[in-house]
């Protein structure tokens, strides 16, 4: 079953990809970045492990202190 979910959902976001990648060059700019600022709020708020990671991810490759891993 986990297999079987996998390959849906990789052919998806194939999809996905395909329809963002012929409509990204027709929107406007600001229509664009309107999107981009839903679809990053919303992924932060769906993925807060991810989010977290990214967050010290930041802090390591910015800070003038050693991060511990």
């Amino acid at each position: 079953m986990k297999r079987a979910w996998k390959k849906l959902r990789y052919r998806l976001e194939h999809i996905g990809l395909l329809i963002a990648a012929s409509l990204v060059p027709l929107l406007p700019r600001l229509v664009l970045v309107g999107l981009a600022k839903i679809f990053g709020a919303v992924a932060a708020v769906v993925d807060r492990y991810g989010r977290r990671i990214a967050l010290a991810n930041l802090d390591c490759s910015i800070s003038p202190r050693p991060c511990s891993i």
